[in-house]
């Protein structure tokens, strides 16, 4: 149980450093070479990986709250997989 509590916050820090690093960087990122259509189409492809590896990374931490529910019916809280 505390191994999923892990890979819990693991995703949470994660996706908060991929919001802020996306926010922070991005925008300079696409002044400086948007305006090249190749860089452009590599920065959209780099993006949506980006969100697919997010996606991915969030499809495995779901499957593991929804295994824990099954083996261990409770209140169904996402607190329920924090040790106690």
């Amino acid at each position: 149980m505390q191994e999923r509590a892990k890979r819990l916050a693991i995703a949470v820090v994660l996706t908060v450093v991929d919001v802020v690093t996306f926010n922070i960087y991005f925008g300079a990122i696409w002044q400086a070479w948007g305006g090249d259509p190749w860089a452009r189409a590599a920065l959209l492809g780099l993006l949506a990986l980006w969100i697919a590896s997010a996606v991915v990374l969030w499809i495995h931490v779901s499957y593991d709250i929804a295994e824990e529910k099954l083996s261990n019916p409770s209140t169904g809280l996402i607190l329920d997989l924090m040790p106690r």
